[in-house]
Protein backbone atom coordinates (compact mmCIF):
# COMPACT_ATOMS: atom_id res chain seq x y z
CA UNK A 1 0.00 0.00 0.00
CA UNK A 2 2.90 2.11 1.18
CA UNK A 3 4.79 1.55 -2.57
CA UNK A 4 1.31 2.13 -4.40
CA UNK A 5 0.92 5.69 -2.77
CA UNK A 6 4.41 6.71 -3.30
CA UNK A 7 3.83 5.83 -6.94
CA UNK A 8 0.48 7.73 -7.01
CA UNK A 9 2.50 10.82 -5.64
CA UNK A 10 5.15 10.85 -8.17
CA UNK A 11 3.17 10.77 -10.86
CA UNK A 12 0.43 12.92 -9.72
CA UNK A 13 3.76 15.71 -9.17
CA UNK A 14 4.97 14.54 -12.68
CA UNK A 15 1.41 15.70 -13.92
CA UNK A 16 1.46 18.64 -12.04
CA UNK A 17 4.65 20.24 -13.24
CA UNK A 18 4.35 19.27 -16.57
CA UNK A 19 1.04 20.96 -16.79
CA UNK A 20 2.64 23.61 -15.36
CA UNK A 21 5.25 24.27 -17.83
CA UNK A 22 2.65 23.70 -20.83
CA UNK A 23 0.71 26.18 -19.61
CA UNK A 24 3.05 28.69 -18.25
CA UNK A 25 3.32 29.34 -22.08
CA UNK A 26 0.13 30.86 -22.26
CA UNK A 27 0.29 34.72 -20.72
CA UNK A 28 -3.89 34.39 -19.79
CA UNK A 29 -4.08 31.46 -17.44
CA UNK A 30 -5.19 31.76 -14.19
CA UNK A 31 -5.56 29.30 -11.56
CA UNK A 32 -6.53 29.52 -7.69
CA UNK A 33 -3.29 29.53 -5.05
CA UNK A 34 -3.73 29.37 -0.90
CA UNK A 35 -2.06 31.97 0.95
CA UNK A 36 -2.26 32.49 4.86
CA UNK A 37 -5.99 31.26 4.97
CA UNK A 38 -6.60 33.64 1.89
CA UNK A 39 -7.49 32.11 -1.65
CA UNK A 40 -6.25 34.39 -4.92
CA UNK A 41 -6.15 34.03 -8.82
CA UNK A 42 -3.02 34.09 -10.03
CA UNK A 43 -1.21 33.57 -13.21
CA UNK A 44 2.36 34.37 -14.79
CA UNK A 45 1.65 38.06 -15.83
CA UNK A 46 1.46 39.90 -12.71
CA UNK A 47 4.46 40.04 -10.63
CA UNK A 48 2.71 39.40 -7.45
CA UNK A 49 0.44 36.46 -8.38
CA UNK A 50 3.71 34.90 -10.56
CA UNK A 51 5.75 34.91 -6.78
CA UNK A 52 2.49 33.44 -5.15
CA UNK A 53 2.29 30.52 -7.61
CA UNK A 54 6.20 29.60 -6.96
CA UNK A 55 6.95 30.50 -3.38
CA UNK A 56 4.85 28.12 -0.88
CA UNK A 57 3.90 30.71 1.38
CA UNK A 58 7.04 33.34 1.78
CA UNK A 59 5.68 36.40 0.09
CA UNK A 60 6.60 39.23 2.44
CA UNK A 61 6.87 36.65 5.39
CA UNK A 62 8.21 39.11 7.87
CA UNK A 63 5.30 41.70 7.16
CA UNK A 64 2.68 38.78 7.28
CA UNK A 65 4.10 37.15 10.35
CA UNK A 66 3.97 40.63 12.15
CA UNK A 67 0.20 41.73 10.74
CA UNK A 68 -0.97 38.38 12.34
CA UNK A 69 0.29 39.38 15.51
CA UNK A 70 -1.24 42.58 15.59
CA UNK A 71 -4.32 42.20 13.97
CA UNK A 72 -7.59 41.39 16.29
CA UNK A 73 -11.16 40.53 15.74
CA UNK A 74 -13.05 44.12 14.73
CA UNK A 75 -9.90 46.27 14.04
CA UNK A 76 -10.03 48.43 10.93
CA UNK A 77 -7.75 47.90 8.38
CA UNK A 78 -6.32 50.28 5.64
CA UNK A 79 -4.20 48.57 2.45
CA UNK A 80 -2.77 51.32 0.28
CA UNK A 81 -1.80 50.84 -2.51
CA UNK A 82 -3.64 47.02 -2.34
CA UNK A 83 -2.32 45.94 -5.87
CA UNK A 84 -4.12 42.63 -5.96
CA UNK A 85 -5.63 42.17 -2.46
CA UNK A 86 -3.27 40.31 -0.92
CA UNK A 87 -2.98 41.67 2.71
CA UNK A 88 -6.77 43.32 1.73
CA UNK A 89 -8.17 39.38 2.31
CA UNK A 90 -5.55 38.97 5.09
CA UNK A 91 -6.71 41.58 6.83
CA UNK A 92 -10.59 41.48 6.32
CA UNK A 93 -9.58 37.33 7.65
CA UNK A 94 -7.99 38.32 10.80
CA UNK A 95 -10.30 41.35 11.35
CA UNK A 96 -13.38 38.84 11.33
CA UNK A 97 -14.78 41.37 8.95
CA UNK A 98 -14.71 42.71 5.58
CA UNK A 99 -16.78 45.78 6.08
CA UNK A 100 -13.47 46.51 8.61
CA UNK A 101 -10.79 46.91 5.69
CA UNK A 102 -10.82 49.70 3.42
CA UNK A 103 -8.40 49.20 0.52
CA UNK A 104 -7.12 51.97 -2.15
CA UNK A 105 -5.98 50.96 -5.56
CA UNK A 106 -6.43 53.40 -8.31
CA UNK A 107 -5.07 51.28 -10.99
CA UNK A 108 -8.24 49.97 -12.67
CA UNK A 109 -7.44 46.62 -14.28
CA UNK A 110 -5.28 45.65 -11.07
CA UNK A 111 -7.97 47.29 -9.12
CA UNK A 112 -10.36 44.85 -11.12
CA UNK A 113 -8.09 41.71 -9.82
CA UNK A 114 -8.53 43.09 -6.02
CA UNK A 115 -12.50 42.68 -6.39
CA UNK A 116 -12.06 39.12 -7.81
CA UNK A 117 -9.90 38.21 -5.10
CA UNK A 118 -12.22 39.49 -2.69
CA UNK A 119 -15.32 37.80 -4.23
CA UNK A 120 -13.61 34.51 -4.37
CA UNK A 121 -13.06 34.71 -0.38
CA UNK A 122 -16.53 35.58 0.09
CA UNK A 123 -15.57 39.18 1.18
CA UNK A 124 -18.64 41.44 -0.23
CA UNK A 125 -17.90 44.57 2.02
CA UNK A 126 -14.15 45.09 1.55
CA UNK A 127 -14.30 48.97 1.00
CA UNK A 128 -12.21 49.30 -2.56
CA UNK A 129 -11.47 52.61 -3.20
CA UNK A 130 -10.19 54.18 -7.03
CA UNK A 131 -8.29 57.03 -5.50
CA UNK A 132 -4.51 57.21 -4.27
CA UNK A 133 -4.02 58.20 -0.63
CA UNK A 134 -1.43 61.25 -0.83
CA UNK A 135 -0.22 63.67 1.73
CA UNK A 136 -2.16 67.16 0.49
CA UNK A 137 -5.52 66.96 -2.14
CA UNK A 138 -4.48 67.45 -5.55
CA UNK A 139 -4.50 65.61 -8.67
CA UNK A 140 -0.71 64.43 -9.95
CA UNK A 141 0.05 62.15 -12.90
CA UNK A 142 0.73 58.91 -12.41
CA UNK A 143 2.50 56.55 -14.10
CA UNK A 144 0.65 52.86 -14.65
CA UNK A 145 2.03 49.47 -15.64
CA UNK A 146 -0.18 48.16 -18.67
CA UNK A 147 -2.27 45.69 -18.21
CA UNK A 148 -0.48 42.44 -18.51
CA UNK A 149 2.99 43.44 -17.51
Amino acid sequence: MVRRQKLFKKIRHTIFHKRHAFISQRKDWKTIVEFRGCKFWAGPDNKIEFVLLQDDGKYDICNFSAIERLVNRGDVCFDIGANIGVYSAVLSQLSGNDANTHSFEPVSHIRKRLTMNAKLNGFSHINVNDFALGASPETIDMNQVKEGV
